[in-house]
């Protein structure tokens, strides 16, 4: 009786070793989205005004020559949100070829490059939104401009290499942020 269970329990643990092994997919830390909350930017000293997230921290770049220009920091993402101010001093076709010549640098990387067209003639306010598709370093940018006299460039870089599937809900969430900050985004 003896040797017939050494037998048995022999057979089972031969029968249970299998060496085939199922490769697993790299895993990401799950992030956390919060729920949207937004704060007014209006600073008088700054030629326009708008909302921003409530999970954002304004750095001003005070240090450099160029006036009006800040950051956004979203810390819990490692994400920046550049936004850069320009006079328009009959330059306003050479302000838009730049900022569609950066915009398209990406081209090579992104699969693709959707772009809507932004106006809000009450506030005297127009410009164009862009959704770069893809890998690309800085998957949302816009600029707005009244045609005489302002310029506004945002653009949205990760702090880390972009893989879009793993940035997804990030992504999503900044879109919603920058939607906002368009919508609510007045000269001064």
């Amino acid at each position: 009786m003896r040797k017939l269970l050494y037998i048995i329990v022999l057979a089972v643990v031969l029968a249970g070793c299998d060496t085939r092994r199922t490769p697993k997919p790299t895993g990401y830390w799950r992030i956390h989205i919060p729920d949207t909350c937004y704060q007014k930017f209006s600073d008088k000293t700054y030629p326009y005004s708008f909302d921003y997230s409530c999970y954002a921290d304004i750095k001003e770049l005070k240090d450099r020559e160029e006036k009006y220009w800040l950051n956004l920091h979203y810390k819990a993402f490692n994400v920046d949100v550049h936004c850069t101010y320009l006079p328009v001093r009959d330059n306003l076709r050479s302000l838009s070829d730049d900022a569609q010549a950066f915009i398209y640098k990406h081209a090579s990387i992104a699969t693709g490059i959707p772009e809507q067209d932004y106006e809000n003639p009450e506030e005297n306010i127009y410009g164009v939104y862009y959704e770069l598709e893809g890998n690309t370093a800085s998957p949302l940018q816009f600029y707005v401009t009244d045609s005489t006299a302002n310029f506004f460039r945002v653009s949205v870089y990760f702090n880390c290499p972009p893989k879009e599937d793993s940035l997804a809900p990030v992504l999503t969430f900044l879109k919603k942020d920058i939607r906002h900050m368009i919508e609510s985004f007045r000269w001064q």
